[in-house]
């Protein structure tokens, strides 16, 4: 995490919580009290599961000012990475299914994640982190645009 910013300040205001799938109302009340006055970000793949659950926690009470950090087409502007040059992969068939949930459970989808992103998901194609990581070369530079 050393290499995220210059200064000391800068690393100490970074926290990162990894899990799949839905916390439970417990693991809500504990990442709350570790944030305490932070806001929540949520940093997550372009994909059906990461953002229903995503939907999901912004519908909790503890999270209510939860920010989508994940990949959608601003991020890939700001890391110069033209739609054409990022890897995508397939839905599985039940992500496939979950579109029309998706959109009902955040409106404006097509807005929140732009055009090319969600013609993707309409084409039945994902945006994994890891493949930013591989278009970039640079972990820390994902990271950091996507935090921006």
């Amino acid at each position: 995490m050393g290499e995220l910013g210059s200064s000391e300040r800068e690393v100490r205001d970074v926290s990162m919580v990894g899990r799949y799938g839905l916390p439970a109302a417990d693991d809500l009340k504990w990442i709350r009290a570790v944030l305490g006055d932070a806001r929540p970000l949520f940093l997550g793949d372009m994909d059906p599961v990461d953002l229903l659950i995503y939907a999901w926690l912004k519908a909790q009470a503890e999270m209510q000012d939860i920010e989508y950090m994940g990949v959608h087409d601003r991020l890939l502007c700001a890391l110069g990475i033209s739609f054409e040059r990022c890897v995508t992969c397939s839905c599985s068939p039940s992500e496939c299914d979950s579109l029309d949930l998706l959109v009902h459970v955040l409106p404006g989808l097509r807005e929140f994640v732009g055009a090319d992103c969600y013609s993707a998901l309409e084409n039945g194609q994902k945006i994994e982190l890891e493949s930013l990581v591989s278009a970039t070369g640079n972990p820390v530079a994902v990271l950091r645009a996507a935090l921006a």
